[in-house]
């Protein structure tokens, strides 16, 4: 048997398409149609992942939330179920005694009234170490962040979200105006640049948030009050 020559091969297999158009037409946009949607589905699967990963990294980057809660196994004379309440001394006892730790900041969160002399709100106020700003990637627009000695000095200065910002100053300066919190004169010192976040917690994305020395909030804002 003469072996076929490739032209010969070539013609016999356009012979064979034309011969069953419909048929070549359909294998042919199975495949294509195949391909086209690993393609499809593979591109939204990675565009999905880098949208969600963004998303995180504006919540904060390296981050671990800690709550109280209670006790699951009996230990040192306690029974299982014991409620385990955190305050400022775990926070002091982390930062000085687990070097692992790059950061660390407690957060006393309050819901009270905010009044400006343009508007009010009742918005999150947060109580937080000045370290919080880093690991929870908070950048100002407008203004300055808060400093250790605002800290060390219980000063009563406040940031704003970007949508705070916008409700409490519509369409005025907010950065070196008072600011009265739960009745407190408060100082802005600066207002965020606006984040892509989906959630903070359970308490909202940054943007609607304000954010005060601990020592201030715990002093001003106490549990009790």
């Amino acid at each position: 048997m003469r072996t076929m020559r490739l032209g010969q091969i070539i013609r016999q297999t356009f012979a064979t398409l034309f011969a069953h158009k419909l048929r070549s037409f359909l294998t042919m946009f199975g495949i294509i149609w195949g391909i086209a949607s690993v393609i499809l589905l593979v591109g939204l699967g990675q565009g999905f992942s880098r949208d969600q990963k963004e998303h995180m990294k504006n919540l904060g980057t390296d981050l671990v939330i800690v709550w109280g809660g209670r006790t699951s196994a009996q230990a040192g004379g306690y029974v299982a179920g014991r409620e385990i309440q955190l305050d400022i001394n775990d926070a002091r006892a982390i930062r000085s005694d687990c070097p692992f730790v790059k950061a660390v900041s407690p957060e006393l969160r309050r819901s009270v009234p905010e009044v400006s002399e343009f508007n009010q709100a009742a918005r999150f106020v947060r109580g937080v170490w000045p370290e919080y700003q880093t690991f929870r990637s908070l950048r100002v627009a407008q203004g300055r962040l808060m400093i250790e000695q605002d800290e060390t000095n219980a000063n009563r200065v406040v940031l704003l979200g970007a949508d705070a910002a916008k409700q409490l100053f519509p369409g005025s300066p907010a950065v070196g105006a008072e600011l009265r919190i739960n009745g407190e004169p408060y100082t802005v010192i600066g207002v965020l640049g606006k984040k892509h976040q989906n959630g903070s917690y359970g308490s909202g994305p940054d943007d609607s948030q304000l954010f005060g020395p601990f020592s201030a909030m715990a002093r001003d804002f106490p549990p009790n009050r």
